[in-house]
């Protein structure tokens, strides 16, 4: 991801929206290219090391797929109007299947933290008969 317009640029990008903790690595940290990506054998999962659950690497070309995509949503949203340091918060399915908080942001400027730590702080601060099926 581009770290000062927040636009994605790497696979990478993608991949780390398909699923939860650390499923896929590198063979060579220096060279992100499709041919060196491999699943990991573990992956954490709620504080505990398990069996990676994922068994298939998406394709090359649905990474490059999954990338324009995801420039395009960019480049759209861009047109609607012109953010800086953008902060990404939606749900998402964990590797059990429960929707959780997911926040993303391509900066980690002081105020930016600050929102991240305060969308946090009221998820985990509403009372449970406040909370949609979405929590």
């Amino acid at each position: 991801m581009d770290h000062k317009t927040g636009k994605a640029n790497h696979i990478q990008d993608y991949l780390v929206r398909l699923h939860t903790g650390q499923w896929f690595t590198w063979t060579d940290s220096k060279n992100k290219i499709y041919a060196n990506l491999r699943l990991t054998d573990k992956v954490g999962i709620k504080g505990e090391i398990v069996d990676n659950l994922v068994t298939q690497l998406p394709t090359e070309q649905e990474c490059n797929n999954g990338l324009a995509t995801l420039q395009t949503i960019y480049d759209d949203e861009e047109e609607i109007c012109d953010l800086e340091d953008v902060i990404v918060i939606g749900w998402q399915r964990n590797d059990d299947g429960d929707r959780c908080l997911h926040i993303s942001s391509s900066v980690d400027t002081p105020q930016s933290l600050w929102m991240i730590d305060l969308a946090q702080r009221i998820v985990e601060s509403r009372p449970p008969e406040c909370r949609n099926e979405n929590e």
